[in-house]
């Protein structure tokens, strides 16, 4: 035998032992709309935590599917194709809404948390369940919704101060804003359900309708419409305080801001869970573990740099363990009687979630579908007297709100009835816009 076979085999005798000690690493699968910044410290945290209590390594996957109302898409198309599994552990994020619709199709595994964890937060958080009864999801952090406010552009535009809502809905604002698809973004649904609401049916559709009538553009990602304020092409996007206080302090306070609308929004659980038929059951239950516990949740409110802090970036949120909220400068910052006090309305999460897909339609094939016809009907409704104003339907909803309450069961279970309705909302829409002269 030459020498380099010898030395080669005896390399291979060496090293073989060696080999056959280090652990085969694990893997888990996530579907969730986080931001990089979530992904790569929650990745890294819990990498750590896998290798200390399970003794190996674990891979984390992400998938890219868009927002929620896209990852939820695509859920169900995976399940309608196998029902025994969708080839992903977790859901994770998109608010509360998604995960009432998971659970209702049965796409989720219910996973009961150990009594230490589960007595850590509460079970409901005015009206709003943080932990599912029947195990299916948990929330891990709370979420506010508001307005993004680029004060540089509003000072040299002259614009009237903003503090609601239906302040956006003002002439002032034509063609200043920037907003997001429902049909693409879960959190930018929420919004819009808040407004409807909180305002009621008449009042919240004239509002949603003049927003979008101001809007430049529907950005496909919430994360793109707040960085149409950040570069001054918007004046105001409404967003997640997450998104738009990441902002904030990179560009800085004085040239960009956060508005809660005070008394007209309200903390939103942000859910995580178990898919049904996961592939890597174990990996799953015991990153859910870990995102509620103690060091999991430090993640959110110790600053970078500090212990079980993040290490490269800022994803400060609210979190749902009451041991660390006192802790939250996000709170502190936005309005800390949001804990202690009980909103000025109460969010209604199963009718939300009962009329989710109908309301992405009725808005889609309404405002969004014809906005370029909606803006130049927009343009002509404000160039009318005050008499004709009077006589014109405009600012009234497309349908009633008994009727638009008989299609959402249709968009659930008759989707073939259900796309002959929308045709009708969508040709209803086009003659409206079309009869303002």
């Amino acid at each position: 035998m030459r020498p380099w076979t010898l030395s080669a085999l005896a390399l291979l005798f060496f090293l073989s032992p060696l080999s056959s000690a280090i652990p085969e690493e694990d893997e888990l699968i996530i579907a969730s709309p986080h931001w990089d910044g979530i992904q790569k410290e929650f990745t890294h945290a819990f990498q750590q935590h896998y290798l200390l209590i399970q003794g190996k390594p674990i891979s984390v996957r992400w998938r890219d599917m868009g927002g929620t109302s896209q990852i939820e898409k695509s859920v169900n198309a995976l399940y309608a194709k196998n029902p025994d599994t969708c080839g992903m552990d977790l859901l994770w994020g998109g608010g509360l809404d998604p995960f009432e619709n998971q659970k209702d199709k049965g796409h989720l595994a219910p996973y009961f948390l150990s009594e230490e964890t589960a007595n850590s937060f509460p079970k409901e958080l005015n009206g709003l369940p943080l932990q599912d009864p029947e195990g299916n999801y948990y929330a891990t952090a709370l979420s506010t919704f508001g307005i993004f406010e680029n004060l540089t552009l509003c000072k040299l535009k002259k614009l009237p101060p903003v503090k609601q809502w239906e302040d956006l809905a003002q002439p002032e604002f034509k063609g200043l804003l920037s907003l997001v698809e429902p049909r693409k973004s879960g959190s930018a649904h929420m919004i819009y359900e808040i407004i409807l609401q909180c305002y009621g049916w008449e009042k919240g559709w004239s509002l949603l309708l003049r927003m979008a009538a101001n809007t430049k553009s529907f950005s496909q990602n919430p994360a793109i419409s707040t960085k149409e304020v950040a570069f001054g092409n918007a004046t105001h996007a409404l967003s997640i305080d997450l998104n738009a206080l990441a902002l904030q302090s990179s560009l800085g306070a004085d040239k960009v801001r956060y508005l809660y609308p005070k008394n007209q929004s309200l903390l939103i659980p942000d859910g995580i869970a178990l898919f049904k038929g996961a592939p890597h059951l174990e990996a799953a239950q015991c990153f859910i573990d870990f995102v509620l516990s103690e060091k999991g949740q430090s993640l959110w409110v110790n600053a970078i740099g500090e212990p079980n802090g993040a290490t490269h970036y800022g994803i400060t949120r609210i979190p749902v363990l009451t041991s660390l909220q006192s802790k939250s400068t996000l709170l502190q910052q936005i309005d800390p009687s949001l804990l202690t006090s009980p909103p000025a309305f109460l969010y209604n999460s199963t009718l939300a979630s009962e009329r989710w897909t109908a309301l992405n339609e009725l808005m889609g094939r309404s405002l969004i579908d014809f906005h370029s016809e909606l803006q130049k009907a927009w343009t002509r409704y404000l160039a009318l007297s005050p008499e004709q104003k009077s006589k014109s339907d405009f600012l009234t909803p497309l349908i009633s709100e008994i009727e638009f309450e008989a299609s959402w069961p249709l968009w659930k279970s008759d989707r073939l009835h259900a796309e002959k309705i929308g045709e009708q909302w969508r040709k209803k829409a086009s003659l409206r816009y079309q009869s303002i002269q």
